[in-house]
């Protein structure tokens, strides 16, 4: 057979749809978008450690206990009493 007469062919069965997939591998639409959930899930989780987020955040909590004890000591220095502990 031609070539060009099995091309006319393939095109011809495609053009009517009675062309069947020879192999019916790989994923759907469905399977596509959960595995793009769980890598977004992965990311939100790994990506903050990675960039030190735990790292800011134990400074900011720092920050805020020096700011207590800096309010308590001019509470003492003013008022003579001691603050709230």
């Amino acid at each position: 057979m031609c070539p060009v007469k099995s091309i006319t062919n393939v095109v011809r069965r495609i053009q009517k749809g009675n062309h069947k997939l020879s192999n019916n591998k790989g994923f759907t639409l469905i399977e596509l978008i959960a595995i793009l959930l769980i890598l977004g899930v992965l990311i939100g989780i790994v990506a903050p450690r990675m960039i030190g987020v735990d790292k800011t955040v134990e400074d900011r909590i720092k920050v805020v206990e020096t700011a207590a004890e800096t309010r308590k000591d001019i509470y003492n220095k003013y008022f003579g009493i001691e603050g709230e502990k």
